[in-house]
């Protein structure tokens, strides 16, 4: 697995949490995973970041913004 692999596994289970409640039922994400309703989440290559590393952006609908960087270390 690479840490290409892994961003599009978070970034698939963040999309799920923001667009779609009942996949928050499921997994049993807690009442504050509401505030990721109408998130939108981009890769740092979409979000026109300067770096070579992966890692996802997520903006939550109030603004805040948050970057998570995928490092591999082993």
């Amino acid at each position: 697995m690479t840490t290409k692999d892994v961003q599009a596994l978070i970034e698939s289970v963040l999309f799920n949490a923001a667009e779609d409640e009942d996949f928050r039922d499921a997994v049993d994400i807690d009442d504050s995973a509401e505030a990721l309703e109408g998130a939108v989440v981009r890769s740092f290559g979409d979000a026109g970041l300067l770096t070579r590393d992966a890692g996802l952006v997520l903006r939550l609908k109030d603004g805040t913004e948050f970057q998570i960087s995928i490092v591999q270390s082993r």
